[in-house]
């Protein structure tokens, strides 16, 4: 059984996806109802430094695979096997 790689990739964007709405809302309420202080535009900033840093090695590992390729899952159940 093999399952295409890009879907990894489609789980993946799916995930970026809710990270920014929870993102968005997290900058909302902070906008709205947190103090405009200091600490707290440097935390938004020092969240936000993370997350740009997390996506560009994430960009940079994901260009180089392959996403036309399949993994194979139970490899061992397909094909007969030689034991007995």
């Amino acid at each position: 059984m093999s399952i295409p790689l890009h879907i990894f990739l489609i789980l993946y964007l799916l995930f970026l996806i809710a990270y920014f709405i929870f993102a968005a809302i997290i900058l909302y309420y902070l906008a709205r109802y947190g103090g405009m202080t200091f600490v707290s535009f440097s935390m938004f900033f020092l969240f936000a430094g993370v997350s740009v840093v997390i996506l560009f090695i994430s960009y940079s590992e994901l260009i180089v695979i392959d996403w036309q390729r399949s993994v194979e899952i139970f490899d061992f159940i397909s094909r007969p096997s030689n034991y007995f």
